[in-house]
């Protein structure tokens, strides 16, 4: 579910923390698709 965020896909971000920052984005937007069903 993660890898269907392209920029989650490849390593686009410098910092680490820009990345996991990224993956909070994917991860809420899967969680609030999911909760709206």
């Amino acid at each position: 579910w993660i890898s269907k965020h392209r920029r989650c896909v490849r390593d686009y971000e410098t910092l680490p923390e820009h990345a996991e920052a990224m993956v909070y984005i994917a991860m809420i937007m899967t969680m609030s698709r999911r909760l709206a069903r």
